[in-house]
């Protein structure tokens, strides 16, 4: 009688869908979070002219757009950080976590400079809002709907790869080296649509600050 030797591995486990779809929603839904709050407080110091008042101070401009940045940065990290808690997620790699947050979260910190400089006013910025939120948020949604082989149709997007990695940080499926890709992936998407908006951004900048 042959004996088989069973071994039994938890490098892989298979998180219960509702809980990715719920986790990966939360963490990139405050991608577009810290790019709305970027956006209108670029949109309420045009209006109220609060800028000028700044750029007396010993403020530079480099310094400012820091300033407005950091926000649409910090508030995904923590965001993910109490996501794993209120999930109630053990054993998940932390250190994937804050790198592919703190690395995805520049698409929303471009979307929030974009949305104050073109808007107007707030109710432009609101329409501009709910335009960019649906196309960062549309390409995770549907990731769940269509099959796996077409979903390259979403490739071009820094948002499904931020999904895709989050996914794979929660089941334990990812290695480093495909991390690596979904990173590079993520960081490549953001500068192509960055390059495509930056002329924009940056005219839009110079009537802002000057």
């Amino acid at each position: 009688m042959e004996i088989t030797e069973v071994e039994e591995s938890d490098r892989v486990r298979l998180v219960p869908l509702i809980t990715v779809f719920g986790f990966s929603f939360v963490v990139i839904i405050s991608f577009v979070l810290g790019g709305m709050i970027i956006g209108f407080n670029i949109i309420e110091e045009k209006e109220s002219g609060a800028l000028r008042a700044l750029m007396v101070t010993p403020i530079t401009k480099n310094e400012l757009i820091f300033g407005r940045s950091i926000l649409g940065v910090l508030i995904p990290l923590v965001h993910a950080l109490l996501a794993v808690l209120i999930f109630d997620i053990p054993g998940i790699d932390l250190l994937k976590l804050i790198i592919v947050t703190i690395t995805s979260s520049i698409i929303g910190v471009v979307v929030g400079f974009l949305i104050g400089v073109m808007s107007s006013s707030q109710m432009s910025g609101i329409a501009n809002m709910k335009i960019s939120g649906w196309l960062l948020l549309m390409p995770v949604i549907l990731a769940f709907i269509l099959p796996e082989g077409a979903q390259i149709i979403f490739y071009w997007s820094p948002t499904y790869w931020s999904f895709v990695s989050l996914r794979d940080i929660l089941n334990q499926s990812s290695n480093w080296a495909s991390f690596a890709l979904q990173i590079l992936w993520i960081c490549a998407t953001t500068a192509v649509i960055f390059i495509l908006m930056k002329s924009r951004i940056k005219k839009g900048l110079q009537t802002y600050l000057n």
